[in-house]
């Protein structure tokens, strides 16, 4: 009776989910303003994190760049080497 009731609970609870979701439709398309955009904000960020990185590797003594916080984790020069590569 339990399973029956719980059964039949969820196969309401299924259609009513089904019934009122709205439909899919397709992304819209950016035009050359918005690409403009969202370009010069990307470029913005990665020359904002750069400059954060440049400036935990100045403050950083360069005799600590072998420092790991724990076997098997990177070194802060192994890590400083990532963000470069990477960016």
């Amino acid at each position: 009776m339990f399973a029956r009731r719980t059964l039949a609970m969820l196969s309401l609870a299924s259609l009513v989910c089904l019934a009122t979701a709205a439909p899919v439709r397709a992304q819209d398309v950016i035009n050359k303003e918005g690409a403009a955009l969202v370009k010069a904000s990307f470029l913005n960020d990665l020359d904002t994190l750069r400059g954060k990185f440049l400036g935990l590797a100045e403050a950083f003594p360069q005799d600590k760049y072998t420092w790991r916080p724990m076997d098997g984790v990177r070194s802060v020069s192994e890590v400083l080497m990532l963000a470069a590569f990477e960016g």
